[in-house]
């Protein structure tokens, strides 16, 4: 097209590859372009199954650190012992 030739006067498998490959662009919908963004947000938006499974083993073990911390704590706290000093000392520990 860039010589303005006829059909008639390109080679064959110039005329058979254009006919294969040249296509005009798909119309371009900008209202179906934010219908499919909206889509991908909603999907990207879930969770992963892999990252809520360690958001839970980690709040697991969160609380199992704190379970422990409070029987400690209620271990110094129920201790006759020792000062309150002491006890606020092995608290803060």
């Amino acid at each position: 097209y860039t010589f303005d030739e006829d059909q008639d006067q390109l080679p064959d498998w110039f005329v058979d590859n254009d006919q294969k490959y040249r296509r005009r662009p798909a119309p371009f919908d900008p209202a179906m372009a934010a219908e499919f963004r909206q889509r991908w947000r909603v999907i990207n938006a879930r969770p992963i199954k892999k990252i809520a499974e360690a958001k839970a083993r980690k709040k697991r073990r969160q609380l199992k650190k704190m379970e422990q911390a409070k029987k400690k704590a209620e271990a110094v706290v129920n201790t006759v012992d020792i000062s309150e000093r002491e006890k606020m000392a092995q608290m803060k520990r």
